[in-house]
């Protein structure tokens, strides 16, 4: 895998997660001491169920960690109970989602210039505003010229 693929993660006693593969110089000191030979940084997708406004980094091995897009189906259909925060991976899932109908390859690589803030009055249905960070389509009253943030949806106004 390459900085910037769209992969699925595991860790012991987790479920399959969206994660984003990280390069290991961009994740914060105290995530680096935990690093082993063979390992795959990533950043899981989604926000931090203990923190809410922050990314949850981790290193997987090779086994732990599959191509979104093959096993896409297969994962969302994974069991997940209550401690496993099940309206936390639909949203990442949907993050990760969103990368590849902007970007089409999972890192947003070949985006169009602009696509993920694209805002063009003429869109065809369903392809109205989408946030400028995630990509994700905004909702209505999201990402209007009067907020703090325009452009953004809520969850990338957290951070």
């Amino acid at each position: 895998f390459s900085v910037g693929d769209i992969i699925w993660a595991k860790q012991q006693r987790c479920p399959w997660w969206p994660a984003e593969v990280a390069d290991v110089a961009s994740v914060p000191e105290g995530v680096k001491k935990h690093r082993r030979p063979n390992q795959i940084c990533v950043m899981y997708l989604g926000y931090s169920c203990r923190k809410g406004s922050t990314r949850d980094y981790g290193f997987v091995g090779e086994g732990c960690a599959l191509p979104f897009q093959e096993h896409a189906e297969r994962m969302k259909a994974q069991k997940l109970g209550n401690r496993d925060r099940p309206v936390l991976f639909r949203e990442a899932v949907a993050e990760a989602e969103a990368c590849f109908v902007v970007g089409g390859d999972g890192n947003g690589a070949d985006a169009p210039e602009g696509a993920l803030g694209a805002t063009g009055e003429d869109a065809a249905p369903g392809t109205g505003p989408r946030c400028d960070s995630c990509g994700t389509q905004l909702k209505s009253g999201e990402g209007g010229s009067g907020g703090l943030r325009p452009g953004l949806c809520r969850s990338c106004m957290r951070c």
